[in-house]
């Protein structure tokens, strides 16, 4: 019985290691599913991003600068104008008979004048030799002052009068797209309304405006100097935007506020791609950033120590390396040090990864 006992302890024992020994096998084999993507060395734009605002370069709002009956309105509402185009006519009957009635004044004044100065003239002598009274001269001195201001008072009105019947023909200031509207034909208007009668927006070209942190500035301003400084501009992703434009101007001071500075880009805008008033997302290109080394944004994983990647060796396990990160590429990042071009980086597949780790690669994906 004695002897039996350690017999089967030791048969107890070499099955519990055999079957430790094959787990052990077993799991060591395990080789995890991965997705991966070679580093590639390309061109990379340097940038940053933004919201901008776009505006028109000209904006007027048009008012009357008379009262009177809205007679005429002469473009239809969305209608592309010409600087000096006929936009609306108010009654002018009104004020040509006001013209009317001042060049009649005048005509009358000048008419007195002449008379005056006439009177003057042939007393002038007589009134040397006293055959006259001094009071009588003086008066007639008097009567062709008052005659020459009276003429220039009446002048003054008819300039007047023939600016308030111009005033009757309202035109377009600029060029550039009508608005709504606001007053319909038949209606009076007057100069005290606060609502404008339409509204011209200038469409081509085209402002967008934006800002930057004061720390991009000294790096804008150097090299705006040396060449134009470009801003892409998209209403939904600046990989692909909608237009392009040049640095315009940056503005005179920093808010000491938010410590951002106002930029302005000019675009053409013939395709009426940028509206006014509309916000867009902006992107500044501050250079081209030679031979860089790019992988896509999501291979990364942020640690304690800082950003990792699992790199796949050429024994098919997984190598974490811990990288110096450049600028962001939209769906892709700059690697400053830590991964060389055609290195496999692991983007799918990295929660079950370890340094070591045994993995299959995907023969979809593999590069």
């Amino acid at each position: 019985m004695k002897t039996r006992i350690p017999f089967l302890i030791f048969i107890f024992c070499t099955l519990t290691f055999s079957c430790f020994q094959k787990k052990k096998e077993h799991t060591a084999e395990i080789a995890y599913p991965v997705k991966v993507t070679k580093a590639e060395k390309k061109d990379a734009l340097i940038y940053f991003d933004s919201i901008g605002h776009v505006e028109s370069i000209l904006a007027v709002k048009i008012n009357s600068r008379i009262e009177g009956q809205l007679m005429d309105v002469l473009f239809k509402e969305g209608d592309e104008v010409k600087e000096g185009d006929p936009l609306l006519t108010i009654d002018p009957r009104p004020y040509k008979a006001e013209l009317d009635k001042a060049m009649g004044q005048l005509d009358e004044s000048v008419a007195n004048l002449y008379i005056a100065k006439d009177r003057f003239i042939r007393y002038k002598d007589i009134a040397k030799e006293e055959y006259i009274s001094q009071l009588d001269f003086e008066t007639l001195t008097a009567d062709v002052a008052k005659g020459e201001a009276l003429v220039k008072q009446n002048q003054a009105n008819v300039e007047n009068a023939k600016l308030n019947l111009e005033y009757c023909y309202i035109y377009a200031p600029i060029s550039g797209m009508t608005g709504i509207l606001q007053i319909d034909k038949g209606n009076m208007i007057y100069p005290s309304d606060k609502q404008d009668i339409i509204s011209i927006n200038q469409i081509d070209p085209i402002y967008v405006t934006f800002t930057s942190n004061q720390t991009n500035l000294s790096t804008i301003q150097s090299i705006s100097k040396t060449a134009p400084v470009k801003l892409q501009v998209a209403y939904e992703d600046l990989a692909h935007p909608d237009a392009e434009g040049t640095l315009d101007m940056i503005d005179n001071q920093v808010d000491p506020a938010t410590g951002l500075i106002t930029l302005r880009a000019i675009f053409k805008n013939s395709e009426r791609k940028l509206w006014p008033g509309k916000f867009v997302k902006t992107r500044l290109i501050l250079k081209i950033e030679k031979d860089t080394i790019v992988i896509p944004f999501k291979a990364l994983h942020q640690t304690s120590s800082g950003p990792v990647v699992f790199v796949i060796k050429e024994n098919d396990t997984a190598e974490l390396r811990l990288v110096e990160l450049g600028q962001r590429q939209d769906d892709n990042i700059i690697i400053i040090k830590g991964i060389s071009e055609n290195e496999k980086v692991v983007i799918d597949g990295q929660l079950n990864l370890a340094q070591g780790t045994k993995v299959t690669i995907k023969t979809d994906e593999k590069k």
